[in-house]
């Protein structure tokens, strides 16, 4: 057009911006906008409403607003859609205080709200946690009958509910879409199916898919997938198999991810013959296998002990084309030994694989287990970001190592670094010194740990009561016994 001096048309100016934004070329849309204007071709709210959107969903909401503003310079009046898209931007970048102020903007200016502005609203409150203020906002405008909702407003006030544990709430959600005459849908269904089977209540679950049956809805893999899934955690492996077997009856495809929980379900409730013979089927008959599937083998492999199993299925993965993440790598590194696991980290680093802190912990663990605290403090010290559970692993080796020391140094470290100790830093600390006879150092551990509100755990007690009686501060003691009383500390066995 520009090549040709063709002075541009509105329709078509639209559409090459909507194609360049659909594609991300943000700084073109903008220039074909600009082009627009010098050549006498005024853009309407369509043109502006293509722009925002595209850079909403590029992440450049702040580009949004000032778009908007130069609409109005423009005298062209955002719509409906251009606030929502604004809304929806804010929220997506976790700014709802700004998504806030735009929608008092949208009130301030006339332009009416619509069912999506408040699915968006209450869709992101529901994500992040904000249950009640969702709640609050769902009952207002229902009261003062502001708003008929839709499916998808129930659906996501039924979702955020089963995600945070509420399901009886989220029940009630669904009670009320009835007497409201919104009918639920299969996502409906499926949020609350899932809401059940992570409340381990799977027989509701059940009874919610024969309601479906009821009201003419067709379950889909989803449905199936949700609940094979709940029985497999409940062990029920019985009538995991007997949905599978009822979901190909009724024409409903098994997926990958339906064999994959089938096979996790086997190999976590001790099955594993009964899934590797799954497995070998799947190969033979040539299902498309992914990396998923191949982990879910070598870590029941690897749990059972089969090392070498393992490994030779490793080797077939890679054999096969897939391509192992960093899971697989992570399993590998941890049930192998040192020397296998030393060759697997630089494999993975040249595969383009990123170490997460599973791969970092289970290097220093093993390094640690076998006296190479050296090597083990130089994978410490090439990671960027540290959790506690990594100073403890080095903690725990140099303790076993009587370098209590250097553990107390990495102590140090954490608190300069704000990250704060559990009570499996600081019993691995007070067991370190109790054992190279150090009780007072040990004894004021112990009260820092009790002075940061970090319950003792029953091997803080085992360490520190000892030496406490010996003292005869036998008040201290029995303030310890309480403590643990009150507080149930899971803390497991020192590696």
């Amino acid at each position: 057009m520009i090549r040709r001096s063709i002075d541009p048309d509105i329709r078509i100016s639209n559409s090459l911006i909507n194609g360049l934004c659909v594609h991300s070329r943000l700084v073109e849309a903008k220039k074909t906008l600009n082009f627009m204007v010098t050549k006498g071709c005024l853009p309407n709210v369509v043109t502006y409403n293509t722009l925002i959107k595209g850079f909403c969903k590029s992440n450049k909401v702040h580009d949004g607003i000032q778009l908007l503003c130069e609409m109005a310079h423009q005298g062209i009046y955002g719509d409906t859609f251009t606030y929502n898209t604004l809304i929806h931007g804010f929220c997506q970048a976790g700014k709802f205080n700004v998504a806030q102020k735009v929608m008092r903007h949208m009130s301030e200016s006339c332009v009416p709200r619509d069912i999506i502005t408040f699915n968006i609203l209450l869709d992101f409150l529901c994500d992040t946690g904000e249950i009640e203020k969702a709640m609050a906002i769902f009952r207002g405008d229902m009261e003062n009958n502001e708003m008929e909702f839709d499916t998808v407003t129930y659906n996501s006030m039924i979702n955020g509910f089963c995600k945070h544990n509420r399901l009886d709430d989220a029940k009630r959600v669904f009670d009320l879409m009835a007497t409201k005459g919104c009918s639920p849908n299969v996502v409906t269904f499926n949020t609350l199916i899932d809401g059940c089977c992570r409340g381990k209540r799977v027989e509701e679950g059940v009874e919610l898919l024969r309601e479906m049956s009821r009201r003419g809805l067709v379950a889909d893999t989803v449905s199936y997938n949700t609940l094979i899934h709940g029985f497999c955690r409940t062990g029920d492996l019985t009538a995991a198999h007997d949905l599978f077997s009822e979901m190909t009856s009724h024409g409903v495809c098994p997926d990958i991810v339906t064999r994959g929980i089938l096979l996790r379900g086997l190999c976590d409730n001790g099955k594993l013959e009964k899934a590797l013979k799954m497995f070998k089927v799947m190969r033979e008959s040539n299902m498309d296998l992914d990396t998923a599937v191949y982990n879910i083998i070598i870590h029941g492999m690897c749990k059972a002990g089969k090392l070498e199993e393992a490994w030779n299925l490793f080797t077939n993965l890679l054999l096969s084309g897939l391509q192992p993440d960093v899971k697989t790598y992570n399993m590998m590194i941890r049930f192998s030994a040192l020397g296998r696991a030393e060759k697997l980290y630089p494999e993975m680093i040249r595969r383009g694989i990123v170490p997460d802190t599973i791969t970092y912990n289970s290097m220093i663990h093993g390094l640690c287990k076998q006296n190479k605290l050296a090597e083990a403090r130089k994978v410490f010290d090439s990671m960027d970001n540290k959790s506690c559970s990594t100073f403890n692993t080095l903690i725990n080796g140099y303790c076993k190592a009587r370098r209590v020391d250097d553990g107390m140094d990495l102590f140090c470290e954490m608190y300069r670094r704000g990250i704060v100790a559990n009570v499996i830093t600081y019993t691995t600390l007070i067991h370190g010194f109790r054992q190279v006879g150090d009780f007072k150092t040990a004894l004021d551990i112990f009260q820092e740990m009790v002075s940061n509100g970090v319950h003792s755990s029953s091997i803080t007690f085992r360490d520190i009561l000892p030496g406490l009686c010996s003292k005869k501060e036998l008040r201290q003691a029995v303030a310890m016994l309480v403590d643990l009383q009150k507080s149930v500390v899971v803390c497991p066995q020192r590696m």
